[in-house]
């Protein structure tokens, strides 16, 4: 079975990316940042996974934040929500005309044992802006993903159920999907760098929590939706949350 076929049969799978040397720059371009403001500020250096927690677990977690907030409009990392590689892989997985939800990626950063930076199950489609029944994350780490790191885990097959009951559609954190019985179990995806994770926007899935001691976990995801779609068309490409009452079912090419 080749990775098209998977995703389509399971709602997610591992694609190789063509750009490992571009994704191991950005980690380092983020450390750079974190490294630049502690030495304006005086507070030492940010070089390593160790420096960048004692960074966020001290008194200077401002300096971390600032940082933070400015990681999704730094060209280098902004650039990549339209880099080939990645767009080839959306149009792979059925989107014929891909649109970026937000148009630039989302950044996420766990340092170890932090659970508010987790989320239960859940399905992506209730909490992007609009989207097609094939629309899709693409998840991208940048390092190795272990089981100490906390993969993503995710429920095969159950972007088959279409769009299940969220009780909060609105802050994904709050999410209490209504998971129906008889299904497969969490299946935890331990990808590497140079690796993406394409995942259904029906796909149940939940975080993985850092269990490690020093070391920083961090991850770019890109969402895509497909304004070729008839389905999304005769929708007029809305931008409205999707609701249960839609009944919106995934195709790989609707």
């Amino acid at each position: 079975m080749n990775s098209v076929n998977a995703y389509e049969q399971n709602g997610f799978e591992l694609f190789s990316l063509d750009m490992k040397r571009e994704i191991i720059g950005v980690r380092e371009k983020i450390f750079s940042l974190f490294d630049l403001i502690a030495i304006e500020h005086g507070v030492g250096r940010v070089q390593s996974d160790e420096e960048l927690i004692k960074l966020y677990e001290g008194p200077n977690i401002d300096l971390w934040r600032a940082i933070y907030d400015h990681l999704p409009d730094i060209p280098q990392i902004a650039s990549l929500a339209f880099h080939p590689p990645i767009i080839e892989i959306a149009r792979k997985c059925g989107i014929r005309e891909p649109a970026s939800t937000n148009g630039k990626p989302v950044i996420l950063i766990n340092m170890p044992g932090q659970n508010s930076r987790a989320f239960p199950p859940h399905q992506d489609l209730p909490y992007d802006p609009g989207g097609s029944e094939n629309s899709l994350v693409i998840w991208i780490p940048l390092q190795d993903i272990t089981d100490e790191l906390g993969p993503v885990e995710v429920i095969p097959k159950s972007h088959k159920l279409g769009l299940l009951l969220h009780e909060d559609n609105v802050d994904v954190k709050k999410a209490n999907t209504k998971i129906p019985e008889g299904l497969e179990p969490f299946q935890p995806v331990n990808a590497q760098v140079g690796q993406a994770l394409v995942l259904s926007n029906f796909s149940v899935h939940k975080s993985g929590l850092n269990l490690s001691k020093q070391k920083v976990k961090m991850s770019l995801h890109f969402r895509f939706r497909d304004l070729a779609s008839p389905e999304y068309l005769n929708r007029k490409l809305s931008k409205k949350p999707v609701l249960f009452n839609d009944g919106l079912k995934f195709s790989i090419n609707s």
